[in-house]
Parts: C-alpha cells; structure tokens; sequence
C-alpha cells in the first residue's frame, strides 16, 4: 500500500517523519473549456481588440494532511466537480460579457475561479489557468 511505497522511499526514517512528509501535500484537478474574447482599453494591441477564441486549462490544489480515514487530502472528485462548476459560467460564453469577471485576461481568470473555489476548499494553494497552445499560463498562490 501507499505507508509501504513511502517507507521504501525513506526505509531508515522513522513513522514520524513519514507522517510529517504527509502533511504538505498539495493535490490538483484540470479542467478545460474554451471562450472567446476580446481585450479593449489602452495598450492593447489591434488584434487583441477583435473577438477572438482560446482552449484554457484551467488547474487548482489544494493543500493539507491525508486523512486518517481514507488517506487523502481532499476528494478528487468533489474537487473536479468545484472547479467544473467554477469555470461553468466561462465555458463557451464571451468573456467579456460574463458577470462578475471585470476583465478577460488570464489574471482577471484566475481571481474569478479561485473565488469561487476558496468557501468550498478553505486549503486552496493555487489557481492556474493557462493557454497551452500559446504557452501562456497565470498561477494565484495561497
């Protein structure tokens, strides 16, 4: 089992320090979607201004200690279905126009995401939302 796994990663350590290993965990869960967009205001660049679409990916992990119960930090599944709800608004919509985003950019994304992550997983470490296929990605850390 996992207890064995970790004791041959560190066979002369104590159970105490396998313990305290478990205790900074952080487990993560990605979602995707995609939108379109389009950025006004100064600086923005002419082709930034037309609509426009992107496939995001967006990652969140929660940190904390495995349970003694089951031996995990947080379900994943819950966590994937928080966070599919989460970006649920943003899926296929026009960025701009969705309620309570103040802007469409990768920053804006993940401020907007992570609160609505932050009640429901008070150990939230961080909210990643990237566009892979222009290697763009924004992290909030807690």
């Amino acid at each position: 089992g996992w207890d064995a796994r970790l004791e041959a990663l560190a066979p002369a350590r104590p159970r105490r320090y396998l313990a305290r290993l478990m205790t900074g965990v952080v487990l993560s869960q990605r979602v995707t979607f995609s939108a379109v967009h389009r950025l006004d205001g100064e600086g923005a660049r002419d082709h930034y201004r037309m609509l426009h679409g992107h496939s995001f990916e967006v990652d969140a992990g929660v940190r904390g200690s495995a349970d003694d119960h089951v031996g995990w930090v947080v379900d994943l599944a819950s966590l994937r279905e928080d966070l599919e709800a989460a970006v649920a608004p943003l899926s296929g919509a026009v960025l701009n126009d969705v309620p309570g985003l103040p802007r469409a950019t990768l920053e804006h994304l993940c401020a907007f995401v992570a609160g609505r992550l932050k009640a429901s997983h008070p150990g939230l470490a961080f909210v990643e939302v990237a566009r892979p296929s222009l290697g763009q990605r924004c992290r909030i850390a807690f």
